[in-house]
């Protein structure tokens, strides 16, 4: 479980070496849908964050621990502060959607419950060796995409494409007959 894996020599041939064990640390936990699904695919977060006291209190049902209420710009400061989880292999965030859904009013950063920038603030000061930021339709929207670009790709990665990251892609989750 939670394990890194290298291409590396094996003992038998094809076979994926195991390295050793992911530290991963998710933001904006909810009730646990995005853990469940790592869960599966088995990896476990070290690290749980939420603000929301009824999201923590679903998590804790669905996945059996209690993640840590915080309000996120909270950690911002402590990591400021000069705490430290330790190295992180995956950080995995979800931050609030209704500032860029399109069936919002879709204030984006106006909106005093968006989180983008401090989800990248954490990202920039965690440094963890891959991240994912999962959001909804409408924050890659033209209107929306310049704001994107600045703060996303303000942690030194590229956007392109539709692409955020020197390597990455969009996941649609509809186009692999996942629910979203």
């Amino acid at each position: 479980r939670n394990t890194r894996r290298s291409t590396g020599e094996s003992e038998h041939p094809g076979e994926v070496a195991i390295v050793s064990r992911l530290r991963a640390l998710e933001l904006f936990c909810c009730a646990g849908g995005m853990a469940e699904g790592f869960r599966r695919a088995g990896i476990e977060f070290d690290w749980a964050f939420d603000f929301d006291p009824n999201a923590c209190e679903s998590y804790e049902t669905n996945m059996g621990h209690r993640p840590i209420q915080m309000d996120v710009r909270d950690l911002v400061r402590m990591v400021e502060g000069g705490w430290s989880p330790g190295p992180i292999d995956l950080l995995v965030a979800d931050p609030p959607c209704t500032p860029w859904s399109r069936s919002g009013n879709r204030k984006g950063l106006d909106d005093d419950r968006d989180m983008l920038r401090d989800t990248c603030t954490l990202i920039g000061l965690l440094k963890p060796r891959t991240y994912l930021i999962g959001n909804v339709p409408g924050l890659d929207d033209s209107t929306n995409w310049s704001v994107v670009q600045d703060v996303i790709g303000g942690m030194g990665t590229t956007c392109n494409n539709g692409a955020v990251g020197p390597t990455s892609r969009p996941i649609r989750a509809s186009h692999r007959q996942r629910p979203q």
